[in-house]
């Protein structure tokens, strides 16, 4: 399922009165390694107007519920309530912070977790795995859109090589796309990226597959949702999903970006 959403920009601003937001403006982080990285903007009129996250201190009140990193990524901790402040020209913001669910286990769903991986990393793409006829012996569905048979091909295939349950670290998953092996596609994943260590923790709870029981994304919200910049602003687009259970999280890593209209504004891989 392609869900789409798009923020707004605009250039040119007029000054006027403005205020400091952290975005999103509540958070609930579910589970023992939920994460949410946060921005602050200063906005006008509902509109971002700068982006001040990397020079500003995130203070974080009761760091047995959740902390915060100097880049405003927020950590889940324990169960309960609290909340991540900033300050920046006398002015302050707060978000309120719940964590849920911390002392579960965690859980990684082949559909929700490793076949976006798959896809930002462009592994299904038509220019690599996801072509006709594959590439390299191995053929997955275009960008994703049939999990169950892109499981069976991982998991199954191959002699089980692709996805070794036994030994993960020898899973030719991990060790083509980080060149420890020769991969035609070159180097794609980092071994310290959350991603690889995301991809080595399915396959050591033993590569679960699709289930019907797993939460569906119903929705995805981008922060800001809208922008007004001058020409060489840059400013950080975070993304969160929201699922069929009621539980949402932060997926900025995992979206692919594009904008409309390049001339006008341009965006990174990382959004």
């Amino acid at each position: 399922m392609l869900i789409n959403c798009l923020v707004a920009f605009s250039l040119a601003t007029v000054p006027g009165q403005s205020s400091l937001q952290i975005q999103p403006a509540a958070v609930t982080l579910s589970g023992p390694q939920a994460t949410q990285r946060l921005a602050v903007f200063r906005v006008e009129n509902g509109e971002a107007i700068e982006d001040l996250t990397g020079r500003i201190e995130f203070f974080a009140l009761n760091p047995k519920v959740a902390t915060v990193d100097e880049t405003g990524v927020v950590h889940a901790v324990g169960d309960g309530d609290t909340s991540i402040s900033v300050a920046n020209d006398e002015r302050t913001a707060t978000v309120k912070i719940k964590v849920v669910k911390s002392r579960e286990p965690a859980t990684i769903h082949f559909t929700n977790h490793v076949i976006p991986i798959l896809t930002k990393l462009g592994c299904n793409s038509g220019a690599c795995h996801g072509a006709l006829a594959g590439k390299g012996g191995l053929k997955l569905s275009l960008r994703g859109y049939d999990p169950v048979a892109d499981h069976f091909v991982l998991t199954r295939q191959a002699s089980a090589r692709r996805v070794n349950r036994q030994e993960p670290a020898r899973s030719l998953m991990l060790l083509k796309p980080t060149m420890a092996l020769a991969h035609g596609g070159g180097l794609k994943l980092e071994v310290k990226s959350p991603e690889f260590h995301l991809l080595g923790d399915w396959i050591a709870t033993g590569a679960p597959g699709p289930a019907d029981s797993e939460p569906r994304i119903k929705r995805i919200e981008v922060f800001p949702p809208r922008a007004k910049l001058k020409p060489m602003d840059q400013l950080q687009v975070l993304v969160r999903a929201h699922y069929s259970d009621g539980h949402t999280e932060d997926v900025t890593r995992l979206a692919k970006f594009s904008s409309t209209e390049d001339l006008i504004a341009s965006v990174d891989d990382g959004g």
